[in-house]
């Protein structure tokens, strides 16, 4: 344990300017910003994380030996935060909080959507959080044995992968129980850039959406244009993130981000940027998150 409190420490400490921003930005936001994503954030209750913290630690281990090296791109898990992944995390609001609140406060069924699950612990929280959605998950990789072993499989599809593909073997489109609540649970295991994997969301209108895959402008556009072409973001309400907006994504998210809006007619004041912590809590520094929300009225009663 003293390992892993240096190891953090360590990670803080080669990047102080943006943590130490970071951590700023989010101290002056709980405090005197003034906007729709701060106050969402704000208002999200202890019980929710509590509960997301506690699901969580139900998962002794997120990595099981040998999972990285059968891979095709590491489940997304830098070697320098593999040590961390089966550390608890403490109660500062995480994105998976966000979309917990989100869900809950809707007050009625919907659809969630990640793409980009790696070892699954933001979606195992929104599995047990949000019982009342149905959750999809898109990955190139497998599904992991932590979210395999709660699951029973119902069906499984697949098809060539596009030989561009880094992903060597057969993509498929995968149904699973829930056998802890009795819902399904979707997973398409593909190449983002593969389209006929998006095909598969066609007309679903999901509710809540969290974009954390390929990290580049070009998987971006890539994938809102699939989305869009699939229909698959609800016209009455919706939150969608997208996750490490630095560099190239973020110019991409800022030069797009008032069209994007137009498409799904949310409000221009709805569409910006948020720092608040990702998958590791306070381990790693906080992550800058774009978002466009199309909340409904009774959101805030």
């Amino acid at each position: 344990m003293q390992e892993l409190g240096l190891f953090y420490m360590i990670q803080k400490l080669k990047h102080p300017v943006i943590y130490i921003y970071r951590t700023i930005r989010i101290f002056f936001d709980q405090f005197f910003s003034r906007g729709l994503m701060t106050e969402i954030i704000n208002a999200i209750p202890k019980s929710i994380i509590q509960n997301n913290r506690k699901y969580l630690a139900s998962i002794k281990n997120w990595v099981p030996i040998g999972l990285i090296e059968s891979s095709v791109f590491r489940y997304g898990v830098n070697p320098h935060v593999e040590p961390l992944l089966n550390r608890p995390i403490d109660i500062a609001p995480t994105n998976a909080d966000l979309l917990a609140f989100f869900a809950t406060q809707c007050g009625c069924q919907g659809r969630y959507l990640e793409i980009g699950v790696s070892v699954g612990k933001t979606f195992w929280q929104i599995m047990n959080s949000a019982v009342q959605f149905e959750c999809w998950a898109f990955d190139i990789e497998e599904i992991s044995p932590a979210l395999k072993q709660e699951l029973s499989l119902i069906s499984r599809v697949e098809w060539q992968t596009p030989s561009s593909s880094i992903k060597k073997t057969p993509s498929s489109f995968s149904i699973f129980l829930f056998k802890k609540t009795g819902q399904r649970v979707y997973y398409i295991c593909a190449d983002v850039f593969d389209p006929y994997a998006w095909t598969f969301l066609k007309d679903l209108s999901f509710n809540i959406i969290l974009s954390d895959a390929l990290h580049s402008a070009t998987a971006l556009d890539f994938e809102w244009g699939m989305l869009m072409k699939a229909n698959a973001l609800s016209r009455d309400f919706f939150l969608m993130i997208w996750d490490d907006l630095d560099g190239e994504m973020k110019d991409w998210f800022l030069r797009n981000k008032f069209t994007m809006a137009a498409q799904c007619k949310a409000p221009l004041n709805a569409v910006g940027e948020v720092f608040m912590n990702g998958w590791l809590g306070s381990g790693e520094f906080p992550h800058r998150y774009g978002y466009m929300i199309k909340h409904p009225k009774c959101f805030f009663k």
